[in-house]
This record gives C-alpha cells, structure tokens and sequence, in this order.
C-alpha cells in the first residue's frame, strides 16, 4: 500500500507541475524557443524544392549520408564543440550582463567577442573560406582569410582596453597557436617536405589548441566579470 500510495503521489504532483509548467508558456517564449530551428526547417524546404539537393543530405548526419567511419573528423568536430561552447559562454554573460542598470564596458566586449566566434564557427565548420567562398562564390581564399584577420584586428584594436585590464595571457596562446596553424598552412609544401603527413597533426592540432585557449580565456574572463557584479545582477533580475 505505501509502495503504491508513494507512486501515486508522484504522478500527481508530476502532473501538477507538468500543467503548470504548460500554463506558464508564452507566445512570446514559444516564438523564441521555436524561430531558430524552424527558420532552419524552412530554408531546408526551400533548398530541396528550388535546389538540386536531397533532402537526406541536408538533414542526416555527414558520416551516414558519406558511409564513412564515425570517427571521420574526430579533432574538427571537437574543435567545433569548443568554439560553440566560448560562443555560448560569451552571449550568456553579455545577456546577463546587459540586465544591470549601469552600462558596463565588457558587455560590449562580450557580445562581439561572441559574435566574431559564431563567424570563426560557421568557417570552420562548413568550410567558408576552404570550399563555399573559393569554389562556390568564385571569392579568393585570401581575401576571405584577409578579412578574417582584419576582423580580428579591428576587435583587438576595438577593445583594446578591456583586454589589457583582463588577464589576456591564454588569449595571446590562442592568437599564437592560430598564428602557428594558418602558417603551416601556408607553407605546407615546405612543411610536408620535413613531416610528410603529420603536417595536417601540425596544422589543425595548433588550431584546437588555439580554440581551447581561445574558450578557457572567455570562461574566466566572463566568471570574473559575472562575480564582479553578482549583486547588481540580482538586484536587476529582483
């Protein structure tokens, strides 16, 4: 009896939370929650109907439709992760930040910190400077490399002040270790000369090095922020 009076009253305090929680939503949440993937879904539709592509490559996974091992870009797809997870922690902060009275400089920092990481992202991983820029919009591969590094430039010039009062030394990691993989990617021929195949190890294992740097920069750099103003954050979200 206590077994099934205890299984009772937890179905129906789920159910209780369950119908609270179903009131509780929004118009104004749903569409937030619902805008993105389903302006993705639309795009898919209208590729497959005006386009010549298949529906199945553009919704199953790489390594399915290409029935090639799972392990196929093991350290890209890992790079990819991390990039996601700086940009995620970037736009969190700033969101968080944003809600204080007071306009702190580093919202500012955070959120085209996060915005230039989305562009890093999306290059990385559907090959914009490598494929779709070269071979699909005829644009030179260095002119998209050149105005990569010129953003990059520009937001160090930009924020110049909020990075020298940060502790900026995994950033400069991140910058050398890019540096060191656009490089060997420069001089692959040579490179590949003295290291044969590893040369690809060189290149794209200095890049998720860099990544990982580039991460562990915005991580701490936003928890100091966030720790920092922790009690006007709470007094803005009372």
């Amino acid at each position: 009896m206590t077994t099934n009076s205890t299984y009772s009253n937890l179905i129906n305090t789920t159910k209780f939370h369950a119908l609270k929680t179903i009131k509780s939503l929004t118009p104004q949440s749903i569409v937030k929650a619902f805008i993105f993937p389903i302006g993705v879904l639309i795009l898919v539709i209208g590729v497959t109907v005006l386009g010549s592509i298949p529906l199945t490559d553009l919704m199953r996974d790489p390594t399915a439709v290409a029935d090639i091992p799972f392990y196929i870009g093991f350290v890209s797809n890992i790079g990819i992760l991390l990039w996601c997870a700086a940009a995620a922690v970037c736009l969190f902060s700033w969101n968080l930040l944003k809600r204080l009275k007071s306009n702190f400089p580093n919202q500012s920092f955070l959120f085209w910190s996060g915005t230039l990481t989305i562009i890093l992202l999306l290059d990385d991983l559907f090959l914009l400077h490598e494929d779709v820029f070269p071979n699909g919009l005829g644009i030179s591969q260095k002119i998209v490399i050149g105005s990569y590094l010129g953003m990059v430039l520009g937001w160090l010039l930009l924020f110049r002040n909020e990075i020298l009062a940060s502790d900026f030394s995994f950033l400069l990691l991140a910058l050398g270790f890019f540096g060191l993989s656009v490089g060997v990617d420069y001089l692959d021929e040579l490179v590949e000369r003295f290291v044969g195949q590893w040369r690809i190890f060189f290149e794209d294992g200095f890049k998720l090095l860099g990544i990982g740097c580039w991460l562990y920069y915005f991580v701490t750099h936003a928890k100091s922020q966030i720790m920092k103003h922790l009690p006007e954050v709470k007094a803005a979200q009372g």
